[in-house]
């Protein structure tokens, strides 16, 4: 009978898990508190908030028929109404990490947490 694993091949798969558990926190969210949302409108930035003020704003197209609420209390933002046909983007957890995002496809509304605490996504020198 013929063995299906050789010893090669356990080596190179326990050095390819080795590698992944090592790189899932190099590419995940760094988990940093957001100190704005940035609203963008069909790959336009509409508008910057900073996440230290409640308020609810509403976001309208051009055309004035397909709206959008957002809600931002706590340091924290989340939809609160769409028009679109699939309301996917009404239930989304609150974001507010930096990076973490809102999507409303349909309507073309992305509501992305960005800056950290001191309000810079990164500093470059």
């Amino acid at each position: 009978m013929e063995r299906i694993l050789k010893k090669a091949d356990i080596v190179l798969i326990a050095l390819l898990l080795l590698s992944a558990v090592v790189a899932v926190p190099l590419f995940s969210n760094n988990g940093d508190q957001g100190g704005a949302v940035t609203i963008r409108v069909g790959g336009v930035v509409d508008q910057v908030l900073p996440l230290s003020v409640d308020r609810e704003v509403t976001i309208a197209q051009t055309d004035g028929r397909q709206v959008n609420t957002l809600a931002v209390s706590g340091g924290q933002v989340r939809m609160i109404y769409a028009d679109c046909p699939d309301g996917l983007c009404l239930k989304h957890k609150p974001a507010r990490l930096t990076g973490e995002m809102i999507v409303c496809l349909p309507n073309r509304v992305v509501a992305e947490v960005t800056g950290g605490p001191d309000g810079f996504d990164a500093v470059v020198q």
